[in-house]
């Protein structure tokens, strides 16, 4: 969302030591619409998570053991793009500064701000969070 993407995906693959690295059995992605936030873009790679573990589960149960081949020989194109994002770095972006512009706090807000995780600005030694108006 703070890149303005036009997709977003959940992706399936075998893990090794480090985070999100090892080879990709599947991926599926779907688009981010003008109207989403953080809160819809993660219900839809929750729920799309929820249907590639089914479909996994699913021909784990019908293929056994040639599934993982069969995946990544089928995912054989796939290849990860940017890199693990660490808590940190969303904990920095939501600390709004305040010379902050008013696009640049659109794209953090559309990005990072939940009910549960608000922006906050650190001004003075006072916090503030973000609450949205009515």
């Amino acid at each position: 969302l703070y890149e303005n993407s036009s997709f977003y995906g959940v992706t399936a693959h075998l893990m090794n030591e480090r985070i999100d690295s090892g080879e990709i059995l599947e991926v599926r992605r779907f688009p981010i619409f003008d109207y989403d936030n953080i809160d819809s873009v993660l219900d839809r790679a929750h729920n799309e998570l929820l249907h590639l573990c089914r479909d996994f589960i699913s021909g784990i149960m019908s293929e056994g053991a040639d599934v993982i081949p069969n995946k990544l020989d089928a995912s054989a194109g796939e290849s990860w793009r940017g890199y693990a994002r660490k808590i940190k770095e969303l904990d920095d972006l939501q600390a709004i500064n305040p010379d902050i512009s008013v696009s640049e706090l659109q794209r953090v807000i559309r990005a990072t701000h939940t009910a549960k995780h608000p922006l906050r600005l650190s001004l003075h030694g006072h916090e503030f969070i973000l609450v949205k108006s009515r």
